[in-house]
This record gives structure tokens, C-alpha cells and sequence, in this order.
């Protein structure tokens, strides 16, 4: 957990830009973290920004910035909601649609396939049955009866008969978890991409603000590439957020 820290001596300069990636993605957990303990570290943490961004004189050149960088922060912790709503509909979508297409399937089966998969084996027995007759007569040969032949064949063909249709339904089923695993693929790399998008744009500010506080570039520091990397790498389902049924992958925070 976040130590709450003194703030009253820090300069501008202490603040880097990175922070409003940092204190962006706080607010937002602050707002929607389901994690007890995360949700109040997050507090904490902002808690700290905006001591920290408060500590300057009112309408100086570092409280323009501390503004700027207050501002992008926000911004940020807004975008990640908003692309964490979206990414929640397009689960929950894909979760319906999924369940629509096994019903329809199961209901297809159970009124139609009933009568017609009967039929069709009934046929195919039956094709069966008289073929191994026409073939072996009306008398035994080599010790075979031709009933009982005809019988068997007919009931072996009935039963591979019924095995290719389970295979179909299974490949049916199949195609549908397929297409569900597609969508929720797609919803979640498209929920990164947003999210990357968030925080570049945030950065962005963030350094500007830098510029016109210092006339300088920001000092590089490797914060922004981890955030950027742990957003990539944590997938669709973050500890905060709702389960919608069983993803490929996890949430991404």
C-alpha cells in the first residue's frame, strides 16, 4: 500500500509528466477497483498527486503545470473507463450471441433433427437391410442367413450413421466457441489499442506542459513504457472488472 507522503517543500521539477500516466490510471481505480486493498492504495496514491500539484502558488508557472498535468490525468482515467465500458459490451455481446447460436442449435436438434435424423437412419437401414438381401438371396449361403445379415449390415450402417451426425453437431458446436473466442479476441485487442492510445495522448500532454514549465524535454525515465507494457501484457480481465463468462484471455487493466 502507498505511504501517504509530505508534500509541501517539492518542487515542480520533482513532478515528472510520467505522473499524470500514473496518477490517471489511480483515479480511475479509485472509481471502479473492486480489490479492497488495490482500491485504497489507489486513493491514497491520488491523494498524494493532488497534494502535490496543490502546493504551488495559485496562477504561477508551476501550478500551470501541476493544471495541465491535473487535467491530462482525468482525461486519462475517463478514456480508460469509457474503453472499459465498451470492452464490457462487446464481451457481453459476443457472451449473447454465443448463448443465441447454442440454443438455436439445441432447439434445431431436438424438434427437426429428432424427426429427420430418425428418418434419415430409418432410410439408411433399410437401404441396408434389402441391398444385403438382394445380394445374398432369399437362401442361406456359406452358413449365413440372409435375415440376420441384412439385420446387421442395416444396423451397422444405422449406427455409423449416427456417429457422423454426432461428429456434425459437435463441429457445429465447435464453430460456434470459435466464433465466440474471435469476437472477444478482437474486443480485446481493440480495448488495448484504445488504451495505448489513452495513454500516449496523455503523455503527450504531459511533456508539453513540461516543455512550456522547463523549455526542455522531460528527463526519459522507463516508467511509461512499463505502464505501456503492463497494459499489453495483462490481457482482457482485470481483478477490477465484472466477469462476463470465460474469456481467452484476461481483462486488461
Amino acid at each position: 500500500m502507498a505511504p501517504e507522503t509530505q508534500t509541501s517543500k517539492i518542487s515542480a521539477r520533482d513532478i515528472h509528466p510520467v505522473v499524470a500516466v500514473e496518477a490517471g490510471y489511480n483515479i480511475y481505480l479509485a472509481d471502479n477497483c473492486q480489490d479492497s486493498e488495490l482500491h485504497k492504495s489507489a486513493q491514497i496514491a491520488v491523494r498524494n498527486f493532488n497534494k502535490a500539484i496543490n502546493s504551488f502558488p495559485e496562477k504561477s508557472p508551476e501550478a500551470l503545470y501541476c493544471l495541465n498535468l491535473r487535467m491530462a490525468a482525468n482525461s486519462l482515467a475517463r478514456g480508460i473507463a469509457t474503453r472499459k465500458y465498451n470492452l464490457n459490451k462487446r464481451i457481453a455481446a459476443a457472451d449473447q450471441r454465443k448463448d443465441d447460436m447454442i440454443r438455436r442449435l439445441a432447439e434445431t436438434e431436438k424438434l427437426v433433427g429428432f424427426f429427420r435424423g430418425g428418418l434419415q437412419l430409418l432410410l439408411l437401414g433399410g437401404f441396408g437391410y434389402f441391398l444385403v438381401r438382394a445380394i445374398f438371396g432369399r437362401t442361406q449361403t456359406a452358413g449365413i442367413d440372409p435375415r440376420y445379415a441384412s439385420i446387421a449390415f442395416a444396423l451397422a450402417l444405422a449406427l455409423i450413421g449416427s456417429c457422423v451426425k454426432s461428429r456434425l453437431i459437435a463441429k457445429k458446436v465447435l464453430n460456434v466457441f470459435a466464433q465466440y473466442n474471435e469476437a472477444i479476441t478482437q474486443a480485446n485487442d481493440r480495448y488495448i489499442q484504445s488504451v495505448v492510445t489513452e495513454y500516449k495522448l496523455t503523455a503527450e500532454t504531459a511533456n508539453l506542459a513540461w516543455k512550456e514549465l522547463t523549455g526542455t524535454d522531460p528527463p526519459t525515465t522507463p516508467s511509461f513504457d512499463d505502464l505501456l507494457l503492463g497494459v499489453m501484457a495483462s490481457g482482457t480481465r482485470a481483478p477490477e472488472a465484472e466477469n462476463h463468462g470465460p474469456p481467452l484471455a484476461q481483462k486488461p487493466t
